[in-house]
């Protein structure tokens, strides 16, 4: 069986334990839940006993929920990942991207 390797992002999702409850107050919540669609995939790949790894980093904040949602916000790091997922690609490895295109960061040096 393949392997599988998702990079990317992690989030939380946090549920309010009534109907109606606004999240702006004091209130009742269920959570956190590991989400964000790289999350959610790795899992099903799992559930399908494949060999699965996600390779991503979660913020120094409360929950990591620092999230800029399109941000060109470019590090070491990520630049690093970058390089080591470029020597991966051969004919018998098979890159996805996420569809959620960013024009912002398409062709840009980090």
């Amino acid at each position: 069986m393949k392997k599988v390797l998702v990079i990317g992002e992690i989030l939380v999702e946090v549920k309010a334990d009534e109907m109606d409850q606004s999240f702006l107050s004091t209130g009742h919540f269920s959570g956190p839940y590991a989400s964000g669609a790289p999350v959610i995939f790795i899992d099903q790949v799992a559930k399908l006993d494949a060999p699965a790894t996600i390779l991503s980093a979660v913020g120094d904040d409360y929950i990591g929920t620092f999230h800029i949602m399109g941000s060109s916000i470019f590090n070491k790091e990520m630049y690093l990942i970058s390089q080591e997922v470029m020597k991966l690609i051969s004919p018998s490895c098979i890159l996805s991207f996420d569809p959620n295109i960013r024009p912002g960061i398409l062709n840009s040096d980090p």
